[in-house]
């Protein structure tokens, strides 16, 4: 019997090594993706906008964890938005933009309420290839909004 059960190990064996060597050949074959590039934006006041690489953002008022607020941005396609805390991991807020009659793009965003008092907060628009980060603060629970 033990003469008989070598060679269906073999068959076996060669079956394995084919499905093998295939699955590597087909991962060899998959496209690389597409580097992303992270930009890096400084707005010394989101209520005011700022331009970068000729996309503007701007938000309709000052950003705050108490209540929704608007981000509007003129871009050439539809971004989408993510927000996180810069400091603690709270999870990602992802919203995507609806585009206006004159070509900008808005979303109501609202952010929820940290009960350590934290009021950072990242902002990232990804559009064109691109991811944009944007740090900023949001007025806090009982705080006034900020300009």
């Amino acid at each position: 019997m033990k003469t008989s059960a070598l060679p269906l190990r073999l068959a076996l064996l060669a079956a394995a090594a084919t499905a093998l060597a295939w699955f590597g050949w087909l991962m060899l074959r998959q496209p690389a993706a597409a580097a992303v590039e992270d930009v890096l934006v400084s707005c010394a006041s989101l209520r005011q906008g700022c331009t970068v690489d000729g996309m503007r953002i701007a938000t309709l008022s000052a950003p705050s964890a108490n209540q929704p607020f608007v981000v509007d941005i003129v871009a050439p396609s539809q971004p989408v938005l993510l927000f996180e805390m810069a400091d603690m991991a709270m999870g990602v807020a992802r919203f995507t933009p609806t585009r206006r009659a004159d070509g900008h793009w808005q979303a109501q965003v609202g952010l929820p309420v940290c009960v350590s008092g934290s009021s950072a907060w990242l902002m990232t628009i990804e559009v064109g290839g691109k991811r944009y980060q944007l740090p900023f603060t949001a007025a806090a629970r009982g705080d006034a909004p900020a300009p």
